[in-house]
């Protein structure tokens, strides 16, 4: 609600949405590569198979590739 008020316009609370969402997917990202015992990845494509392969939430009923 706080952003629709700060904002008004539903395009822009998209925008924002989208932003906050980005940094959080970040920090999550730099805070499991730092913690964990990985080396450090290539490119974007290898980080997303790690990430697929070690945080896959338990009981999605899809098997990680």
């Amino acid at each position: 609600m706080q952003l629709i008020q700060d904002y008004e316009d539903y395009a822009e609370v998209n925008k924002q949405l989208e932003k906050m969402g980005y940094n959080i997917g970040i920090r999550l990202i730099e805070d499991f590569l730092a913690k964990s015992a990985i080396g450090r990845c290539v490119d974007f494509r290898e980080v997303g198979e790690v990430i697929s392969k070690v945080c896959r939430p338990p009981g999605v009923g899809v098997p990680a590739m």
